[in-house]
């Protein structure tokens, strides 16, 4: 939602190029997200729109680390979280700020300090998950997850800093055995509990993108296997989603107790990691239109505001209730996507803008 794809691409790119087809894979991430709050029922295949943002993450963030070399160099590291700074913490705090002055949510503390994950799997330790998620919309409940990758964001960095640089790949793995032992774990001690929303369950994510990151940035598989590694995880994809639509409770959860989790993370790393190989591929033209682009580009943005559009549109258009789904769906996205460029323009760009005095190299080559 957040993470950088202006960052060394492959050797056949220009350095300073942006990866436009994961921009764009950014922004299907996000309308499957959107999809899924419309209608569940209808739309429950976006619900993994969160998870392939987890992928996304963990991938572009290690070819970040990798790419400038910046877990050599404590200076350098320095330079990446004053970058993560200047891209997360503004327009997520003033999009808190904002919510406070209008609904006044519980746990806004938890809001303000990246804790918000760990407080909804408190709050379902002692209630029905489905009661706490009750009436969401509106609230920033949808904020867990971006508390999941700041929480990623501070942690990963120094976890690959601490161990000799030959034990890396071994963290990067481990990172994944843990998280899957400690999502069958959950499913044993706390059934019922939100445990989804914790770092190290639903970071299997995460840590499928990082894997599939260091795998490139270590070129790992030449242009030879570039498409291979595409089309598998497209064709994982649709045989996963074939094979029907998840049991409740863990549809709303979207994180799930059995083998499907480690078998999605494993689809969108291949995914990703294969968009990333291939530029020149229909799909990636695709995704690389400059419209969907775009909307990649702000897709963080979009996140931050969606959820608002519900309780916004009606004081807009009056408490109608004669408009179709589907009208209703394309006035809530048009709306979100109206907001969402306002905020970039007024506040996210001229503040990444920033970004310039902390740039990885002297020439900002690598902006």
């Amino acid at each position: 939602m957040s993470s950088e794809s202006s960052i060394h691409p492959p050797s056949h790119h220009h350095a300073s190029m942006r990866l436009k087809q994961i921009d764009g894979l950014r922004f299907l991430s996000f309308l499957g997200v959107f999809l899924y709050h419309h209608r569940s029922d209808t739309f429950w295949v976006g619900s993994y729109g969160v998870s392939l943002f987890f992928v996304i993450s963990g991938f572009l963030i290690t070819r970040i680390l990798f790419d400038h070399e910046l877990l050599t160099t404590g200076g350098l590291l320095t330079r990446f979280y004053a970058r993560r700074f200047l891209r997360i913490f503004p327009a997520y705090y003033l999009v808190l700020s904002l919510l406070l002055l209008t609904a006044h949510p519980k746990g806004m503390i938890w809001h303000f300090t990246y804790l918000f994950n760990m407080k909804i799997f408190f709050w379902s330790l002692h209630n029905p998950i489905l009661a706490v998620l009750k009436n969401w919309k509106g609230l920033g409940y949808h904020f867990w997850t971006l508390c999941v990758e700041e929480q990623f964001y501070l942690v990963y960095p120094l976890a690959l800093t601490l161990p000799p640089k030959k034990y890396r790949l071994h963290v990067l793995l481990g990172f994944l055995t843990v998280s899957i032992a400690l999502r069958q774990l959950f499913r044993l001690q706390t059934p019922q509990a939100f445990y989804g929303a914790l770092l190290p369950v639903c970071g299997e994510y995460i840590a499928w993108g990082c894997l599939g990151g260091y795998l490139s940035a270590r070129k790992f598989a030449g242009q030879a296997m570039a498409p291979l590694i595409l089309y598998s995880g497209i064709l994982m994809f649709l045989i996963l989603i074939r094979a029907g639509e998840p049991n409740a409770p863990y549809h709303l959860l979207q994180f799930y107790p059995d083998y499907r989790q480690t078998l999605y993370g494993l689809c969108f790393g291949l995914l990703v990691w294969g968009l990333w190989l291939n530029d020149d591929v229909w799909i990636s033209k695709i995704l690389s239109w400059k419209p969907l682009a775009f909307l990649g580009k702000i897709s963080y943005g979009l996140y931050l505001i969606h959820p608002f559009s519900w309780g916004l549109l009606p004081r807009l258009i009056g408490e109608r209730n004669e408009a179709s789904s589907s009208l209703l769906l394309l006035m809530r996205l048009g709306l979100t996507i109206a907001l969402a460029t306002l905020m970039w323009y007024v506040v996210e760009r001229p503040i990444l803008n920033l970004k310039k005095y902390f740039s990885y190299a002297p020439s900002g080559l690598f902006g």
